[in-house]
């Protein structure tokens, strides 16, 4: 279970990289805050959010998209037809060792055919405090919201840059 947005501080810059799609960042900096959205009720899914603070001066903000959802092909909940199968992305494990069966894999199913879901990694480079508390909102279906793990990353934020609290703590809409 998450105990809440942690803050981490290092000495000194050390070499980090952050994944946005296939893509990597790399960069000399530190984690200055994280959280996850992970709980008993994440039914195999939940997201994972790290701040980090380059040594230029630029945030990076990196959302991981978890799961460890098993579907079977032709699953309507999902597109099947993109996920690999499990015992290719998973040589050797057991899919009833940690993970979680959509409701489209029944009673009987032939284990070789199984699916899993993938992570997915987004990132963003920031140059503003302002384009940094844009990045951790979360956008779907045109509605911009803030989960409440996301507050807390900006909550631990704010306690250590005066410049996050200005910018996230009061909202202007036009």
């Amino acid at each position: 279970m998450d105990d809440g947005p942690r803050t981490v501080e290092t000495a000194a810059p050390e070499q980090l990289s952050a994944r946005d799609g296939r893509r990597v960042i790399t960069f000399q900096g530190e984690l200055v805050a994280s959280a996850s959205s992970a709980n008993p009720s994440s039914n195999g899914r939940w997201t994972e959010l790290r701040v980090y603070r380059s040594k230029g001066g630029s945030w990076i903000v990196e959302k991981v998209g978890r799961s460890t959802m098993v579907h079977i092909p032709g699953c309507d909940r999902v597109q099947s037809d993109k996920l690999p199968r499990f015992q290719e992305a998973h040589p050797g494990q057991d899919p009833d060792d940690g993970y979680v069966y959509c409701e489209c894999v029944g009673d009987e199913y032939d284990f070789t055919t199984l699916l899993v879901e993938e992570d997915r990694y987004w990132a963003s480079v920031c140059d503003s405090v302002d384009a940094l508390v844009e990045a951790v909102h979360r956008r779907k279906g045109g509605t911009r919201r803030l989960p409440y793990f996301a507050q807390g990353v900006l909550d631990t934020l704010s306690e250590r840059y005066p410049e996050v609290a200005a910018a996230y703590q009061v909202e202007t809409v036009e």
